[in-house]
């Protein structure tokens, strides 16, 4: 399966990574990761925490670039130093200043959030962008295949590590239509409902949701199912929603 994804993945007219449009939107690169622990292909994914913003939301490690850090990185990418990419990946085909800086701080992000050491991780390739409008951010996905043991050491900003099997996709039973309640405003999603294996059950929601499904059309055709006559959930976001330090249910 892992080299059917990548096929798919190289196959994609590469995206550019150039400024485009609309440049008040800060670019963060995120690491859509593939890991395999379930006996099958998973994603691996963040619980953000309270201490930032969106927090409960389902994340993929990753965030801003930081020049300082990430610039010196990028140049070692480039010229060979270590290898961050798949055999045969757009990527590394399509290797320039601007990719291997996007490469370096999500794998940066992947470090600090989850203690991913870019040794265990190989870039397979990269999605179209998403913009979160209401946050000014375009979202700028890699797609990561995990390799061999890691030691997951979580960070602040993390709540936990999620770990989603890809199956669960294919499971229409665990669609639901999300309410999302936000002050007076009240607003409809489509979502995921994941059990946390204590009772309960994460909602993936939002950018990741709607990334993940992107990832699951390029690579197996996979068409979402209509969500409007699935099991109703509401969840409210805090005051803090948009800044941190609060609490969200």
């Amino acid at each position: 399966m892992v080299n059917e994804i990548q096929k798919k993945l190289t196959a994609l007219p590469f995206v550019s990574l150039e400024p485009q449009g609309d440049t008040a939107y800060q670019r963060f690169p995120v690491l859509l990761l593939l890991g395999h622990n379930h006996h099958e292909p998973s994603f691996v994914l963040t619980k953000r925490s309270r201490f930032v913003p969106q927090p409960g939301d389902i994340a993929c490690p990753g965030g801003a670039i930081d020049p300082l850090r990430d610039t010196p990185v990028a140049a070692a990418i480039r010229k060979g130093a270590f290898s961050v990419y798949a055999k045969g990946s757009a990527l590394e085909m399509h290797d320039n200043d601007l990719v291997s800086l996007f490469v370096a701080a999500a794998l940066r992000e992947a470090n600090e959030e989850i203690g991913l050491a870019a040794a265990n991780v190989a870039i397979m390739g990269i999605l179209p962008p998403y913009k979160l409008r209401l946050f000014h951010k375009e979202i700028v996905p890699l797609v990561g295949q995990i390799k061999g043991n890691w030691q997951a050491r979580i960070n602040r900003e993390v709540e936990r590590i999620i770990d989603i099997p890809l199956s669960s996709f294919l499971s229409e039973q665990d669609y639901v239509h999300l309410e999302i309640v936000h002050g007076d405003m009240h607003n409809f999603f489509p979502a995921l409902a994941v059990s946390n294996g204590k009772g309960g059950e994460d909602i993936l929601w939002g950018a990741t949701f709607f990334i993940i499904l992107k990832f699951l059309h390029i690579c197996f055709g996979f068409e979402t199912p209509d969500c409007l006559n699935k099991r109703r959930v509401t969840r409210h976001l805090g005051e803090s929603y948009l800044s941190g330090y609060g609490e969200s249910r």
